[in-house]
């Protein structure tokens, strides 16, 4: 049996087995330190120990009881329960526990020579007492022991050299003999304990550099984790200030892209306004010239027609570039949305589900309630459009938002301090982010062909942009599409001005200087104004025209001029007329110019403000209105010019 259990397995794997055993209960966090393995050599000692010498307890007992040797009895099982309190009792502290069971040697070591002398076991119980006590305790306490071993030797001799006991069953083992056998064990217990106890010191001074090098180690380990740590910090940081740099570089080429083409449109739609004016307004001259039931008048009418679509594409493409001026006014989002799903609803297929969520306090905005109807019935156009081949939801919502330092929807500059959030939101396949980039691009479509011009969000874009608002787009492919349209909110204490009521075409008798570099429009205009009464004087060189103006200033009751002239422009035209005279009211008349704002015509003084073309009635009624208000202001200068 024995052999089958060894054969296949080395005898030191069941040892090394045995021992972890004994030992399993130590601290193993703890092995780094020189006094674990006193402690594991201590417990595999005596745990050792107190198994094998179980075997050779109980036979010692029964012996004893024979022999009526009840003194050896109470002394071995004194010694077999002490060392099973030393082992099991881990809580005693170990030097108390490793000093009492080196004393056990000890005292087993005495207690057998004076009982057996020589022929027993109690020198090899002596010579073991300062080697454990060394290894247990250290060096200090392995020198004590052997000196403690070499003053019971001498005691023991002593006594019986005064014959205070006798070994009886040895009467030829003289004193002399005594004598040499002690000096040659404790020679060699000397050397086997000081040998042992070096080695064991020399261990400890090793395993203790070897911690100081682990805790090093570990130290530059710990350091090590923390600058990696750091390094993939400062990485997340880099990595999210070059996706920021990025993204703000994204955003800067769009803004420049838009403002590009918006410049490219203005300057079409400046030359286009050229074109047009003098189509549109001969052909009013022309209609009012010919018979009304005749095909020449009807002709003119199809011209007229088509011109005045040919002007709103000219604003479409204005609005779309933020040079047009809508005709702002207080307006309620709520009932255009509401008036924008009465025209949708019977175009969205029934498979798509309408849901709004409006505020319904949500406070009016400044705008131009056309436009604003274009931005609701476009995006919700697009949105269920996206969703036409599934089953979809479309989602409206308005909201008032307040602007926050801290708390912005995107990159932008408000202007005001809360914001009605107009919101579209769809559940078609979403855009990638490519798409979404460029969406407000002119003439870019997702769309089949003949489904979109790609002109529709460009022309949103720019309507919010003129009405000092930010749009925002926020797709996930699969998930759909939300717009977002910021739009300030009127606020309180700003001024509303409504325009006045009055006749449509008003005669007059005022006298009218018009400057302008186009040659046909200075005809039309002419032709058109004399036609109700006025006196009209026409120049195509704004610094001729300022050089009659200097030298009669109070020949003209009012002044027409364009914007863009050579020589001299408009706005400077305007500057010098007033120096001149500073009642003398002036309508400044322009295809596109990025420079006319409110603040601009407020600096300038000037009284009014028309965008190329402009028809004969509107026109007529802008001069009535103006001189009208003149004569009411300096009733002085009515009189000397009737006089």
């Amino acid at each position: 049996m024995l052999f089958r259990l060894f054969q296949n397995k080395r005898p030191l794997n069941y040892l090394e087995r045995l021992e972890n055993l004994l030992c399993k209960s130590v601290d193993v966090s703890r092995q780094g330190d020189f006094q674990y393995w006193r402690e594991r050599l201590f417990l595999t000692v005596f745990m050792t120990l107190m198994i094998c010498g179980f075997f050779v307890y109980v036979p010692s007992v029964i012996l004893a009881l024979k022999t009526k040797l009840f003194g050896v009895m109470a002394i071995d099982t004194l010694v077999f329960l002490t060392g099973i309190i030393i082992v099991a009792f881990r809580k005693i502290p170990f030097v108390i526990r490793a000093s009492i069971g080196a004393l056990i040697f000890y005292l087993l070591g005495v207690f057998l020579l004076i009982l057996k002398g020589p022929i027993g076991t109690g020198f090899i119980w002596l010579f073991t007492f300062p080697i454990l006590a060394g290894a247990f305790l250290g060096t200090t306490a392995g020198l004590i022991a052997l000196l403690i071993n070499v003053a019971t030797l001498v005691a023991i001799a002593i006594l019986l050299y005064m014959r205070f006991f006798e070994w009886e069953f040895l009467p030829l083992y003289t004193l002399a003999e005594w004598i040499v056998t002690n000096i040659n064990l404790i020679f060699l217990n000397s050397i086997v304990t000081i040998s042992f106890t070096s080695l064991l010191q020399g261990l400890r001074r090793t395993l203790e550099k070897e911690q100081a090098v682990s805790n090093q180690l570990n130290k530059e380990h710990h350091r090590v984790l923390k600058t990696v740590r750091q390094l993939n910090m400062e990485m997340h940081e880099r990595k999210k200030a070059e996706d920021e740099k990025l993204r703000l570089e994204r955003q800067l080429q769009q803004a420049q892209k838009m403002e590009s083409i918006g410049t490219l449109a203005g300057g079409i739609a400046h030359d286009f306004n050229n074109i047009l004016y003098p189509i549109i307004g001969f052909t009013e001259l022309t209609i009012d010239e010919v018979p009304k039931n005749s095909l020449a008048h009807k002709n003119l009418k199809e011209v007229y027609v088509a011109a005045k679509r040919a002007k709103d594409l000219v604003q479409q493409i204005l609005r779309f570039s933020r040079m047009d001026a809508p005709g702002f006014k207080l307006v309620k989002i709520q009932e255009l949305i509401q008036e924008s799903l009465g025209l949708l609803r019977a175009s969205i297929p029934s498979s798509i589900d309408i849901h709004l969520d409006i505020d319904r306090d949500c406070n009016p905005i400044m705008a131009d309630p056309t436009q604003i109807h274009q931005i609701i019935v476009n995006l919700c156009t697009n949105a269920y459009q996206a969703m036409e081949d599934r089953y979809g939801r479309l989602d409206i919502g308005l909201k008032t938002y307040d602007v926050l330092p801290k708390n912005k929807p995107m990159e932008a500059k408000f202007i005001s301090a809360q914001y009605a959030v107009l919101s579209v939101k769809d559940t078609g396949p979403g855009m990638t982010r490519d798409i979404v980039d460029r969406i407000f691009d002119p003439y870019f479509t997702t769309k089949a062909m003949g489904k979109g011009t790609g002109l529709g969000l460009s022309v949103v874009h720019g309507i919010v942009k003129s009405h000092g608002g930010e749009i925002q787009v926020d797709s996930v492919l699969g998930k759909g599409t939300t717009f977002y349209v910021y739009l300030p909110i009127f606020e309180e204490g700003e001024k509303i001005t409504e325009p006045r009521a009055s006749d449509l075409v008003t005669d007059g008798t005022e006298r009218i200087l018009v400057v302008d570099d186009e040659g046909p429009i200075l005809i039309m205009i002419k032709q058109m104004l004399e036609r109700i009464g006025y006196v009209v004087e026409t120049h195509n060189n704004s610094l001729e025209a300022l050089s009659l103006f200097r030298f009669k200033p109070e020949k003209f009751d009012l002044i027409i001029t364009d914007m863009t002239m050579p020589g001299m422009s408009g706005l400077e035209l305007v500057r010098h007329l007033k120096e001149i005279r500073s009642e003398i009211p002036v309508i400044l008349c322009t295809g596109f110019s990025e420079k006319i704002t409110h603040e601009t015509i407020r600096t300038y003084g000037i009284e009014g403000f028309v965008m190329k073309p402009v028809v004969k009635d509107e026109l007529a009624k802008l001069i009535r209105d103006i001189l009208d208000r003149k004569n009411m202001e300096f009733p002085e200068i009515k009189k000397k010019a009737m006089g």
